[in-house]
């Protein structure tokens, strides 16, 4: 009596496993040598692609540096306020506002600068009281993130 195999499929590599075909006791899969390594660099492979996007989703805009400083006591009140950011900002979307006292919230004007694309200038108004001064921001990156966050300084006469 001759045993008559029907033929497997593959999938990935993955390769069914021959059988008599009166036999239906005995099933599963086998690897094939090739499937096993296209199966582990497809792994490796698709790894590297959630690796690569997860850097890019965690490395949104902040900024960097800041003139005067953050927490730096002034003997006298700077004319503007410069804010570098270690991304390209949208000049047009940046808004910046002085936070008084009580709360409220003052607009300042803003421009970029030509020759850095990461630095917003901001003008102060003249005649800031001594005392901290709040600046909260608002801006976009050019890769579509918004960064929010306050800068404060101090104003502090010399006695």
């Amino acid at each position: 009596m001759a045993v008559k195999y029907f033929h497997g499929f593959e999938f990935f590599g993955f390769r069914s496993l021959r059988l008599p075909a009166d036999s239906a006791s005995r099933s599963g899969f086998a690897f094939s040598r090739d499937g096993f390594r296209r199966g582990i660099i497809l792994l490796f492979a698709a790894l590297a692609g959630l690796s690569i996007g997860l850097t890019g989703a965690l490395a949104h805009s902040r900024m960097v540096k800041s003139e005067p400083a953050a927490r730096a006591v002034l003997a006298t009140a700077p004319a503007e306020v410069k804010l570098w950011f270690n991304e390209s900002i949208e000049p047009a979307f940046a808004k910046v506002w002085l936070i008084g006292a009580d709360g409220t919230q003052t607009p300042l004007q803003t421009h970029g600068e030509a020759s850095d694309p990461r630095l917003v200038v901001v003008a102060l108004p003249a005649g800031l009281p001594d005392g901290a001064v709040n600046i909260g921001y608002h801006v976009l990156s050019v890769d579509g993130h918004v960064v929010e966050s306050q800068l404060t300084f101090t104003i502090q006469k010399p006695a």
